[in-house]
This record gives structure tokens, C-alpha cells and sequence, in this order.
């Protein structure tokens, strides 16, 4: 006798269907809970376990197939729980055939399947390759220092409804009601089930089936390029479903408002159908047609958007270009760029040109930062730039163009009297992108680039021909370091903030005149944690010792004992003379690095009239 009869509902406990099969269809997101939805479940339980009553869990949505039940909505909540369970070492969650197989009682999408099945077995499961096995994972490991406030009696006395539906598409509409527990439902996932929706207007049953079946095999595919790698964190699959319609719809201008991407998609497959709707024949081609160019185009930039975000867990056959887009991606200011950088990976592939534009978008990135450019204009300007590299109608040599003359902050002035000389009238110091070596408020403005900035200084400094003390044969800022160790480190202000000796009165007359300078660029640093605790308000020589002591691979600190560049110190101590003299090299090589000298290998002195073609 079936658990629950199609287009039938039942209120059941989790102890009466520990005997049925629950799989989780390929077309579904992975496991998203996390702590959040952990502690809630377990606060819940504690609760209700207090005061004797069963937890209700809310609905499970479920499409029967045969032996086993395909779960559309529930499937968290169903993992979670049998998560808990077999942390406490439950085995009823385990169902054992005389023939010694075994089968989870819900079977997530592969590979997670295997590997859950391992942990609940007590097998070796090994480090997590992706992220929704860390997720899975981590809680095995939450529920096993919580699991024993409750019991598993208690546990499976729990209370759901089940609902089974008769079709697909009835499923994913409930779905998107009943959805009561856990996180907000995403974007793509509504998306997905408006596809269904769409597909259900077919009544041809042959196409509609057919067309079903490739919604279900294009977003397995999605799904799977979208779970990260275990040390990535979390993505955001409404950020790629965003970026993906940016591209996709030419017409698509908003820069604000994302709220409704079913409302886009909708408004979308309704136009491309609109002029079929007397003709059954055409339009139920039309609807397959429209949607399955979407998904296909969906599934395609599913690719390239993981390797624009997370390059170094992705294959990129070509060095160069994997070298490109991990640097880029250290900004971490990479949201209103990455259309554009999808678009170029899409358009010309893996090749020097590419690595030549990446280079560029980084460039123009980090002058956003410096001038705190973030207007609807450029963000539209980039936007219009990439859809074009998408449709291939802009060749590679007039995108460099485009995107350096309609987005690009100025440097310095004499950029602007060099480049575009009927500009120098009306440009001022806070649109110029070097003025911020002279912003007292750097530390403010700026801390979430500072540990690039960083990087990007120390990578300069071991062949910098100026400094010997610096220069190496072999760098020692790998991608390996930046993870392991260069990200976590602390920034430090080389003249503290609170020092030891406030009350001395030549530290009082120091701290007013550094007190313009605290959070300026030329007295910020990085150190170790351990570091930068113990040293955080010492003087200038106590800091120095300890950095040269420890941390010589950091050379940018290296040079803070050459009077050369930082210049002689005031009775031993750092002051305004020394932190402008270290910004002005600090601002030379910014210009290597982003400024004018940098855009010389782009050939932009004027301005060219672009046109299409590839």
C-alpha cells in the first residue's frame, strides 16, 4: 500500500516512513542547509520534546514514480533529519535487503549519494571535494555535539504532511506555496518550476515530455557546475541567474531592481509566443523552442560564470588566462564586471587577447575602487559592452575601447590632458583615481582591497631593480600563499591608534600630528594575527624588530628599515614625513600597476570608432 495516493494528502510521522525510498531528482539544487536551519531544527525539537508534543515539520511535496517517491519539496528537511539520526547512531534510517545491499531511506543527487551513504555507514568519507558535502558533513559533526539534547524517539514522532502529485508540474506549483521551513526559496529554483509550467501548456504529450526531459537534464547539468568546491564557500545561484539574463536579454537595461527574475523569464517566453497562440501546432514549437534556447544558453554560462569566479578549481587549459582571473578575482569587487568578463571567455576563449582584456577589466575595477565609482552610468555602459561581446557584435580591439573611454576613472591629470585634453576643464582630484593615496581615511574606504594592494606591491617589490633588500630569484607569493595565509593577515597601523606611551608628552605631541595621518595609506601594513596582537600599540622600533624578525617574506615591511624610502625618523619614530614619503613610492608603482604606465600595452591615445564582427 502506497504511503500516499496521487493528488492525495496525509499527515504522517517520520517513524511511518523510515520503510519507503525518497530520492532527490538530478534536477534539484544540492544540500543547502547550514547553521541557521541546523540550530533552528534542533532548538525546535529540544522545545516540543520538553512539553511532549510532536514538532510538525510542515508539507513534503512528492511525485510518486513507481517503488520509489521523487521529492520536490522536503528534501533539506528530510536529509537534515536523517542527519540527526544518524548521529545519534540510529540505524533505522539505513534499510538493509537480505542480499547486503543497503539504501538510504532519502537518497540525495550524485555523487553525494555515495558519499552520505559512507558517513552514515562509518566509513572513510575522506575531506569533502564540494561544498554541499562539507555542508553534509558539518552537520553530521553539529548534530553529534547536539544530537543528545533530544532522542530519537522524539525525533521520529515528528509530524509532516505528505502530498502526492500527480504530474511534475503540479508538484513544482505547490512547491512554491507551501514552502515553509528553512531557507527562502531561490530564484532558479522558481525559474526552473515556471519552466515546468510552461512545458505543462504543451498537451501534446510526446513534445511535452520531451521538453520536460530536457529542463530536467539541462538544470542536473547546472546544478552540478554550480556546487562549488569544498574551499570556495557558498555560491550564490541567484547572482549567476542574474548575470546570466543580463546577457541573454538585449533589452534588459535595470540596474537595480532583480527581485523578479520569474517575472522577467515569464514576460520573455510570452512574447517569443505570443504570435502563435491560434496555431497549436506552432505554439507548442514555439514553447520548446524558447525554452530550450534559454536553458541551453543557461547551462553554457553556468560553465564560463564558475570559471570567471573561481578559476583555480576550474579547468582552464590556458596558464595565462587562469593566472588573469584568479588575480582579478583577489579584488573582490568583481559583481558589476562579471557579464562582461562571461562574455569574453565565451566569445574568444582561451587566448592571449582574452588574457590582455582580463588584465584591463582588472585595471578598470580598481580605479572603480579608488574613486568609489559605482553610478548606473558605468554599470550600464559595462552592461551594454558585454552584451554585445556576447551576440558577437564587437570585436575585441573596440571592446578594449569601449570599456577603458565609457567606464574607466581617469588616473592622475596628466592622463586626462594627455588622453582627452577638452576634459582637463571640468575634471577634479576626487574623480582621479591616485588621489586616493591621499585620502586620510584609506583604512575606512578601502580595507577590502587592502590585502590585494598588498599583493600586488610585495609581487612587485622582489624584481624591483630600486630595492635590492628586495629583490629574489623565485617569488615567494604563490596562489597557495594567498590562501594558506596572505588573506588572513591582519592590516596594522605602523603608528598605532592607542600607543603604549600615550602619557608621555612627546608621544601627545606626536598623536596630534599623526592623528591626519593614523588611517592614511603610508601608515598601513599587514602582520601575522599572533603578530599584530601582541604588537598593535607598540612604538615604531619594537614594531620594526618584530617584523624583520618574523615576517621578512613580507616585503613591503622589509623596506621600513631603509631610510631610503621611508625617510629619518623623528627620535626613533614614525611621523607624517615618513608616511608621505612611503606613499609616494607606494603611488609609483600603483601606476605601474593600474595607473598610466599600465595602459600603455592597450594602445588607447585616442579614441576609434568601433564596429561589429568578431
Amino acid at each position: 500500500m502506497p504511503l500516499v495516493a496521487p493528488n492525495k494528502a496525509r499527515l504522517v510521522t517520520l517513524q511511518d516512513i523510515l520503510g519507503a525510498t525518497f530520492r532527490v531528482p538530478a534536477f534539484q539544487r544540492l544540500y543547502a542547509w547550514g547553521m541557521p536551519q541546523w540550530e533552528s531544527l534542533i532548538n525546535d525539537l529540544i522545545e516540543t520534546q520538553a512539553i511532549s508534543k510532536p514538532l510538525f515539520l510542515g508539507m513534503c511535496v512528492l511525485s510518486n514514480t513507481g517503488d520509489e517517491y521523487e521529492v520536490i519539496d522536503g528534501q533539506q528537511r528530510l536529509t537534515t533529519l536523517a542527519i540527526l539520526l544518524s548521529a545519534l547512531q540510529d540505524t533505522s534510517i539505513v534499510r538493509r535487503f537480505d542480499d547486503g545491499r543497503s539504501e538510504l531511506f532519502i537518497i540525495p543527487q550524485e555523487p553525494d549519494g555515495v558519499w552520505l551513504k559512507k558517513l552514515f555507514n562509518r566509513e572513510q568519507v575522506g575531506i569533502p571535494s564540494r561544498y554541499s558535502q562539507k555542508l553534509l558533513y558539518d552537520a553530521h559533526m553539529f548534530f553529534e555535539q547536539r544530537g543528545d539534547c533530544v532522542t530519537a524517539e522524539h525525533i521520529k514522532k515528528s509530524q509532516m504532511i505528505l502530498y502526492c502529485s500527480e504530474d511534475l508540474q503540479g508538484g513544482t506549483s505547490l512547491f512554491e506555496r507551501v514552502n515553509m521551513r528553512g531557507r527562502e526559496v531561490a530564484n532558479i529554483d522558481l525559474v526552473k518550476n515556471r519552466l515546468f509550467d510552461w512545458s505543462s501548456k504543451i498537451t501534446n504529450a510526446c513534445i511535452r515530455s520531451a521538453l520536460e526531459g530536457e529542463i530536467k537534464d539541462r538544470f542536473q547539468a547546472i546544478f552540478r557546475n554550480l556546487n562549488p568546491f569544498s574551499d570556495e564557500g557558498e555560491v550564490d545561484p541567484d547572482s549567476f541567474l542574474r548575470n546570466h539574463w543580463i546577457l541573454f536579454d538585449p533589452e534588459y537595461t535595470k540596474t537595480t531592481d532583480f527581485s523578479n527574475m520569474v517575472q522577467e523569464v515569464d514576460d520573455f517566453l510570452r512574447k517569443r509566443t505570443l504570435d502563435y497562440r491560434n496555431d497549436e501546432i506552432k505554439f507548442f514549437n514555439e514553447i520548446s523552442n524558447s525554452v530550450r534556447d534559454y536553458i541551453h544558453s543557461l547551462e553554457e554560462v553556468s560553465i564560463l560564470w564558475r570559471k570567471v569566479t573561481a578559476p583555480r578549481h576550474n579547468i582552464i587549459d590556458y596558464q595565462p588566462l587562469q593566472d588573469a582571473l584568479v588575480s582579478f578575482n583577489r579584488l573582490r569587487r568583481e559583481a558589476n564586471f562579471l557579464p562582461i568578463l562571461i562574455a569574453a571567455l565565451k566569445q574568444w576563449g582561451e587566448r592571449p587577447d582574452t588574457v590582455t582584456f582580463v588584465k584591463l577589466v582588472e585595471i578598470v575595477c580598481f580605479r572603480e575602487v579608488l574613486v568609489h565609482s559605482q553610478s548606473n552610468k558605468s554599470r550600464t555602459a559595462k552592461w551594454s559592452i558585454a552584451k554585445r561581446i556576447f551576440r558577437k557584435d564587437l570585436k575585441l580591439r573596440d571592446a578594449v575601447h569601449e570599456l577603458f573611454w565609457e567606464a574607466c576613472p581617469w588616473w592622475d591629470m596628466e592622463e586626462v590632458k594627455r588622453l582627452d585634453p577638452q576634459s582637463a576643464q571640468t575634471t577634479t582630484p576626487e574623480y582621479l583615481a591616485s588621489s586616493a593615496f591621499d585620502d586620510p581615511s584609506a583604512y575606512d574606504r578601502f580595507y577590502r582591497v587592502i590585502h590585494y594592494f598588498f599583493w600586488e606591491y610585495g609581487k612587485w617589490l622582489f624584481k624591483a631593480a630600486e630595492w635590492p633588500e628586495t629583490r629574489q630569484d623565485v617569488s615567494v607569493q604563490t596562489n597557495d600563499q594567498w590562501d594558506a595565509t596572505f588573506r588572513k593577515l591582519e592590516v596594522e597601523h605602523i603608528f598605532p591608534r592607542n600607543p603604549q606611551d600615550a602619557d608621555d608628552k612627546l608621544v601627545k605631541d606626536r598623536i596630534k600630528e599623526m592623528r591626519p595621518y593614523l588611517n592614511h595609506w603610508g601608515n598601513l601594513t599587514l602582520l601575522t594575527k599572533r603578530d599584530n596582537a601582541s604588537l598593535q600599540n607598540s612604538n615604531f622600533r619594537a614594531k620594526l624588530e618584530a617584523v624583520l624578525e618574523d615576517n621578512s617574506a613580507l616585503l613591503f615591511n622589509k623596506l621600513l628599515r631603509n631610510k631610503d624610502y621611508r625617510g629619518n625618523l623623528l627620535r626613533h619614530a614614525w611621523s607624517p614625513n615618513n608616511c608621505r614619503k612611503r606613499t609616494e613610492y607606494m603611488r609609483e608603482f600603483a601606476n605601474t600597476r593600474w595607473g598610466s604606465a599600465a595602459l600603455r600595452q592597450f594602445e588607447l591615445e585616442q579614441r576609434v570608432e568601433t564596429d561589429a564582427g568578431d
